[in-house]
């Protein structure tokens, strides 16, 4: 499920959790916050970007399957070339990949074709 993970989402969530951290620094010396409270605090930010980063990596490797499933069309560029992946043609997954006889596409290189 690592695979599907989306990168943008998780830079956007560490900016949040240090924007996060420097405000509550900056309470802590302007109003006395106790420790104790802003760590636990922050543990409970923590546990959230990450289960926020799970939910999004499930629900796109859920997405991939259904497409799959459903028959629709992927378009992989991998190793300086142009692939069309679908069901029908008997592309399966494999872990994070699309595989076809002894060919293994990365399914990070493969974007839903969108229908016309």
């Amino acid at each position: 499920m690592l695979a599907f993970i989306n990168y943008a989402t998780v830079k956007v969530l560490l900016l949040l959790f240090f924007a996060i951290v420097l405000l509550i620094a900056s309470l802590q010396v302007n109003r006395n916050i106790k420790q104790s409270s802003s760590k636990g605090f922050l543990a409970f930010i923590i546990i959230l970007f990450v289960t926020i980063v799970l939910v999004e990596a499930y629900n796109t490797q859920t997405k991939v399957y259904t497409e799959l499933r459903r028959g629709s069309i992927f378009i992989c560029t991998f190793n300086n070339n142009n692939y069309k992946i679908n069901q029908s043609e008997g592309w399966k997954i494999e872990k994070s990949y699309f595989a076809k006889e002894s060919l293994l596409i990365p399914i990070q290189k493969c974007k839903l074709k969108e229908s016309n």
